[in-house]
C-alpha cells in the first residue's frame, strides 16, 4: 500500500514484494493485483534524426540489460530521445552563436563607421540569442534528468528499482545470477 503524506509513498511494494517479505496480508492485499507490463523492447518509432535513434539504441541496450524494460515504455523513450535530440539541436545553435559573437568581436575592431555599427548590434542580438538558448539547455536538461529518474538511470533512482523474484531476468544480471547459485 502507498505511504501516507509523511513518509513520501517509498513504501510501495508489489504483492511478490509483500509475499517474499512475509509483509503479506489478505484482508490488505488480497484484492489488488500488481500489473505485470509485458517484457521486451519496444519497436523503434519513425521518424527519429540519426542523433535521436543513436540514443534510443543506447538507452534501450541499457534498460534491456537492467532487465526493466518493457514493450510498453516506447512511448515515454519516444518522449525523451525527442527531448534529446532538441537539446543536442538547442546545443548546436548555441556553440554556433558563441562562435559568431567571438568571430564578430574579431573582426569588430578592424571594422568603421557603419560596419562596426551593424557587427556591434549583430554581437547584441547573439548574445540574446546565446541566453534564451542558455535558459533553454538548463531547462531541458532538467526535464531529461526527470526520465532519467523516471527509467531508474540516475545513482539514487537505480536503489529504488525493483525487479520482480518472478521476473526472469536477462543479459549480464541473469548470467551472474546464474551463476552465483551454481
Amino acid at each position: 500500500m502507498p505511504g501516507n503524506r509523511f513518509s513520501g509513498g517509498k513504501n510501495v511494494r508489489s504483492i511478490d514484494e509483500h509475499q517474499a517479505r512475509g509483509t503479506y496480508r489478505p484482508d490488505r492485499h488480497g484484492n489488488t493485483t500488481t500489473p505485470q507490463p509485458p517484457k521486451g523492447k519496444p519497436e523503434v518509432p519513425n521518424g527519429l534524426s540519426r542523433v535521436e535513434r543513436a540514443e534510443w539504441n543506447r538507452i534501450v541496450g541499457y534498460l534491456d540489460q537492467m532487465g526493466v524494460l518493457s514493450i510498453i515504455d516506447g512511448a515515454a523513450l519516444f518522449q525523451y530521445v525527442k527531448l534529446y535530440g532538441e537539446i543536442d539541436d538547442i546545443n548546436a545553435l548555441y556553440t554556433e552563436n558563441k562562435t559568431l559573437v567571438a568571430r564578430l568581436r574579431t573582426a569588430g575592431h578592424t571594422l568603421k563607421g557603419r560596419r562596426q555599427t551593424a557587427a556591434l548590434k549583430a554581437i547584441e542580438r547573439l548574445e540574446r540569442s546565446i541566453a534564451r538558448y542558455a535558459v533553454h539547455l538548463r531547462q531541458a536538461r532538467a526535464a531529461i534528468r526527470q526520465y532519467l529518474v523516471e527509467f531508474g538511470l540516475t545513482p539514487a533512482s537505480r536503489a529504488r528499482v525493483r525487479i520482480s523474484p518472478h521476473a526472469k531476468g536477462n543479459g549480464k544480471l541473469a548470467e551472474f545470477r546464474g551463476q552465483s547459485r551454481n
